[in-house]
């Protein structure tokens, strides 16, 4: 499972750069540990998706549908071209 969001949080950043031709953060960069060494939690992952679309807006946008039981927010991350 960590392999995959890892592999799938890595792609993301892959088509946001490329798409948008600027050099945006790793999550490895942005976050205070290396993906994999330790327990990601929501809030870390959710800053990280509020700053890709914030640093590529023309290519992202975060739309959130709703909350979680313990009022965290759950959101869709749209990537176009």
């Amino acid at each position: 499972m960590k392999s995959l969001r890892f592999a799938l949080v890595h792609f993301l950043l892959l088509c946001v750069s490329v798409a948008h031709g600027q050099q945006v953060k790793s999550p490895n960069q942005f976050l205070p540990h290396r993906v994999g060494d330790k327990f990601t939690p929501h809030h870390m992952m959710n800053d990280y998706f509020v700053y890709l679309a914030n640093a590529t807006p023309a290519t992202m946008t975060l739309v959130r549908y709703g909350l979680t039981n313990e009022d965290r927010p759950l959101q869709i991350a749209i990537i176009s071209s």
